[in-house]
């Protein structure tokens, strides 16, 4: 597609010349996200500062016929952020700020450019606490989990992006600002639209700010890793936690021996209980520390009861840090052994992950 001429010149009568791109070089950057083997070309890129900018390039592009395709960080494996229709990208980076971090009502507002480990650690000043936390969660921006509804570590207890999002300010075709939801904790009427936005992935509209719901900020943190000798057992036990013990674990994340003997070559270091067959990392959170101690000495238990080798327990923030750094880099581990993956992202029943991975080594 040739962008007319009176086209380009309107655009850069909104933006100035250094947030709009032609030239091949930006146009290479941003034809691909973290999707592999998934690439286009763009025609040009723009890169709005605010929001009023974004409303009337997407007025102009509606009467060009011009496709847009929003982009957040570029950290997406979905490939939402892919030109595949030709015309503009529209980067949201410089749309970075935290507008507002309201206690009395336990949200915050955010600009969708802003990244979403720093919107966790703002907030978590405030003693509040931001619970999605997705594997990218300190290069991914907050309007790219809300356009794919990130899961992260965090859903088995608290739930995805989408449980979390209270309002948006969104630009329509043909280029129509809205203010959808809001700060009420009742609010009922009408179609859901929200959660029809969450995880349209930028087909609908375009993010200008988005409210995210908080909660109180646990004070305690504790993380148990266990390892077993084989994959079903890992998977059984960890499946029972909940049914067994009454206790709800904040995250839980199973690693097969293969994945650990890869991210020891990536990271350079030897991870704890690497000679198990498979690994269960479980995260317990509160607010008292008797009641959490209580806790993962219950969890460790039951573990142990299930089969477990061995579990160990990580404390301190430092500890805790080195092994979920492991989980959130396999995925960078993984293309580091070769850049020729396929990554996909599934969703199945608990109960029927074993029968999922069997499926999956076939």
């Amino acid at each position: 597609m040739n962008l007319p001429q009176k086209f380009i010149d309107k655009i850069l009568r909104i933006v100035d010349s250094d947030s709009f791109f032609l030239d091949d070089e930006i146009l290479e950057r941003y034809s691909r996200d973290e999707t592999p083997e998934l690439f286009a070309f763009p025609d040009a890129v723009v890169i709005p500062e605010n929001s009023a900018q974004v409303e009337k390039i997407v007025r102009l592009c509606y009467e060009y016929k011009i496709p847009i395709t929003p982009r957040g960080a570029g950290t997406g494996v979905a490939g939402g952020s892919v030109p595949v229709a030709g015309g503009i990208v529209m980067s949201l980076e410089k749309l970075n700020r935290i507008i507002d971090i309201d206690r009395e009502n336990l949200v915050a507002i955010v600009q969708p450019g802003v990244i979403t480990g720093n919107v966790r650690r703002a907030v978590a000043e405030e003693n509040l606490y931001y619970p999605p936390d997705p594997a990218s969660v300190d290069s991914c921006s907050l309007g790219g989990n809300v356009a794919t509804s990130a899961g992260g570590m965090t859903a088995f207890k608290y739930g995805t992006t989408k449980k979390f999002i209270q309002g948006v300010e969104i630009v329509f075709p043909p280029g129509k600002k809205v203010k959808l939801g809001g700060k009420m904790i009742k609010d009922v009427a009408g179609y859901d639209l929200l959660g029809i936005l969450c995880g349209s992935e930028g087909t609908l509209g375009i993010f200008t700010e988005i409210m995210v719901r908080l909660v109180p900020l646990p004070k305690i943190s504790v993380d148990l890793l266990a390892g077993f000798d084989s994959v079903s057992g890992a998977i059984r036990a960890g499946l029972s936690i909940v049914p067994e013990t009454g206790m709800q674990p904040a995250a839980m994340e199973f690693i097969e021996r293969e994945i650990v003997e890869i991210e020891e070559k990536f990271l350079e270091r030897k991870m704890p209980l690497s000679n198990a067959d498979a690994q269960l990392i479980v995260s317990v959170d509160g607010f008292d520390e008797s009641t959490v101690e209580k806790q993962y000495f219950r969890i460790g238990e039951h573990l142990l009861s299930k089969g477990a080798m061995d579990v160990l327990v990580a404390k301190n923030r430092f500890n805790s840090e080195l092994l979920w750094k492991a989980r959130r880099s396999i995925r960078e581990a993984l293309r580091h052994r070769s850049p020729d993956i396929v990554a996909e992202d599934l969703a199945v029943p608990p109960s029927r992950t074993p029968e999922l991975l069997l499926g999956a080594k076939k």
